[in-house]
């Protein structure tokens, strides 16, 4: 019984949030790092949600042949067709909050998905990419119930029952026994190249090649960029922030940059917290963003995001923000001012032997004091 009303909290709470202007307004991180892994909003933690929550601006689906506008905000798990996709509209079958109109889902990384249930390569985003392989989703890891894939996308490669059938759709494979997916099949084990994507060690996030846009709020003005924003290695202020549209921009127009996840990137040269983007969160950490592992240099962080913690240099200084936290970075061997989720993932762990300088001074302390 406890466990069937931690659920209904956990769903409750991601149905709750508030939508303003497309953007996902949702309060309920704690609860859902703190629950299940099932249910939870942004899908079991052996095969999570991709994409961003907290953003303002919309992307286009192609939804019976036509496109239709969805929110960019659905990193996490929701009932995202209810009352958006055209059979799920007033007076359509199945309608609102009926059927698979009412199912949880969210888009995955095939190849960070491992469970029983396969996830299925999307008809609604046919040309998008993650990591440079084509955009999956899942009921499943919302604990949902597909009743859409069946009946709605003839297409899916689950849907093809024999070799010839599979080996007629280019995203799908067989193995002798069933379809599915390439990357389901293996193909995952291919190689991308670093600068596409983001290094091995520091991979960019975010679904890549979307139609539609975003806002970002630059001096207080609204500029929409485009929806795929940060998603892989791009000059993504080149010819958009209007500081690289006139005569001689700065340097850092025309560098590559990406947004990645915090506690996925080792590199030595620390990624930093989005300053465009300060509410943007993935899988409910705040957005970071990494030149470094799109092989550029970052001349944009010192001058024009002055509250990036690695620019706060004392740990006073580090401290006075709540963002910010200072420590042991393993990543770069020195001790530093990091955003607080990157600090976590990069501190020394306990009995490492990074972790031995810190545990002699905090003993060389205490004899001093006794």
């Amino acid at each position: 019984m406890a466990m069937r009303v931690a659920l209904l909290s956990i769903v409750v709470g991601c149905a709750a949030a508030a939508h303003v202007n497309g953007a996902l307004r949702a309060p309920w991180t704690t609860l859902a790092q703190e629950t299940s892994d099932i249910n939870t909003c942004y899908g079991e933690k052996k095969c999570p949600c991709i994409g961003l929550d907290d953003v303002d601006g919309n992307m286009m689906m192609t939804v019976n042949a036509k496109q239709v506008s969805y929110p960019l905000g659905l990193g996490h798990c929701d009932a995202h067709d209810n009352n958006r996709h055209d059979d799920c509209l007033t007076g359509a079958t199945p309608g609102p909050n009926k059927g698979y109109c009412a199912q949880r889902w969210c888009y995955v990384d095939p190849c960070n998905c491992d469970i029983p249930k396969t996830p299925v390569v999307s008809g609604l985003l046919p040309t998008a990419t993650y990591q440079g392989n084509p955009v999956y989703f899942s009921y499943a890891t919302c604990g949902g119930v597909d009743e859409w894939t069946e009946s709605q996308h003839k297409t899916a490669c689950v849907n093809q029952k024999s070799a010839g059938d599979c080996q007629a759709q280019d995203k799908c494979a067989w193995n002798g026994q069933r379809c599915a997916g390439k990357e389901v099949m293996g193909q995952c084990k291919k190689k991308v190249h670093g600068f596409a994507v983001g290094k091995a060690a520091c991979r960019c996030i975010g679904i890549a090649k979307l139609e539609g846009s975003i806002d970002v709020q630059l001096d207080g003005k609204t500029v929409k960029y485009p929806a795929s924003y940060g998603s892989e290695c791009k000059t993504w202020e080149d010819g958009t922030n209007p500081k690289c549209t006139g005569a001689n921009p700065p340097k850092w127009c025309a560098e590559k940059f990406c947004f990645i996840d915090p506690e996925e990137c080792t590199l030595a040269i620390p990624p930093k917290m989005s300053a465009y983007l300060p509410n943007a969160k993935n899988n409910g950490k705040p957005v970071y963003y990494s030149y470094n592992t799109c092989g550029s240099v970052d001349h944009f962080t010192k001058e024009n995001n002055p509250n990036a913690c690695v620019n706060k240099e004392t740990e006073a200084e580090c401290s006075k923000s709540d963002k910010c936290a200072w420590g042991f970075d393993t990543a770069s061997k020195q001790t530093r001012c990091l955003g607080k989720d990157l600090a976590k993932a990069r501190a020394p762990k306990s009995g490492s032997v990074a972790a031995a300088p810190l545990l002699a001074v905090a003993a060389s302390v205490l004899l001093a004091v006794f």
